[in-house]
């Protein structure tokens, strides 16, 4: 593990060449696109991680010359079936676009493929740095059978993609999203968006809940 007090001293030297520079940059330019906030809640020592292993894989694109064998197995981009992960994934390609572009006269299709690899990788770990909390409140009532297994799978399927905090609805709070099997909790508990569960909880119900808190997440973005 590299110590962090040396980057600002590696970044600088590095990017005297001014291909590394200006692919830096425009990498931290579109992520400014995404994450808007991202001086403000992504910590110091994070962005400065985000920076030296930015620099330093386009130190390796511009000066490499030959193959790349990847890890086998299933592709990280299996789990991009929601919209945020589309989005990181259209500015990889956006970057990689810019890049062949814009350095066609050193850049192969090896290098292309391993950058796209790796400013995804970036980009899930600013998501995942990105502060963001999200409180969900359950209250279920008609069949309290469902109800540990709503916990679990919403605990399982969310706290990968979202910081979230979900517990049984309490009065005193608000919530980000209340979700519910009867209309009259929406009444009773505070909240700024509800989803109503039917009698048998499918997948319908987990994809849906996911919309909801994209939507919520983009609001707070």
């Amino acid at each position: 593990m590299y110590d962090s007090k040396y980057l600002p001293l590696g970044t600088k030297e590095i990017n005297s060449n001014g291909k590394v520079a200006l692919l830096d940059k425009e990498f931290l330019r579109r992520v400014h696109e995404v994450f808007p906030h991202y001086e403000e809640k992504v910590t110091i020592e994070t962005r400065r991680e985000i920076e030296y292993s930015l620099t330093n894989l386009h130190c390796k694109i511009t000066k490499f010359c030959g193959s790349f064998y990847y890890f086998s197995g299933k592709s990280i981009s299996h789990l991009a079936n929601m919209e945020i992960y589309q989005r990181l994934l259209t500015i990889s390609n956006k970057l990689v676009a810019s890049i062949e572009e814009s350095f066609s006269d050193f850049i192969t299709a090896e290098v292309l493929s391993l950058v796209y690899r790796r400013y995804f990788n970036l980009l899930l770990e600013i998501l995942k740095n990105y502060s963001i909390k999200i409180r969900i409140g359950i209250s279920i009532h008609k069949d309290y059978s469902i109800k540990e297994g709503v916990f679990f799978r919403l605990t399982y399927l969310m706290h990968y993609f979202f910081d979230v905090e979900i517990e049984e609805a309490a009065e005193q709070q608000k919530y980000d999203l209340l979700i519910t099997d009867l209309i009259v909790s929406t009444e009773r508990f505070a909240h700024d968006y509800y989803y109503l569960l039917t009698d048998i909880e499918t997948t319908y119900d987990s994809d849906r809940i996911q919309k909801i808190l994209v939507k919520i997440y983009k609001k707070k973005v």
